[in-house]
């Protein structure tokens, strides 16, 4: 199932929200594939995640 742009937008967006209910640290988060700093730059709006990036690093 390909994700919509604004699908993948939401996801970035809230991406610190879900983290801190989840518990999990960005370096857990870490699983999926990617870094640290990758998920602190995702949340931070620092990087945008394409969808093209987003089917690269997170559907194995």
């Amino acid at each position: 199932m390909a994700l919509e742009q604004n699908d993948i937008m939401k996801l970035q967006v809230n991406l610190h929200s879900i983290r801190k209910i989840t518990g999990w640290t960005a370096q857990k988060l870490g699983i999926i594939g990617v870094t640290k700093q990758t998920i602190t730059n995702l949340e931070n709006q620092k990087r945008n995640n394409t969808n093209t990036v987003y089917e690269s690093r997170y559907r194995r």
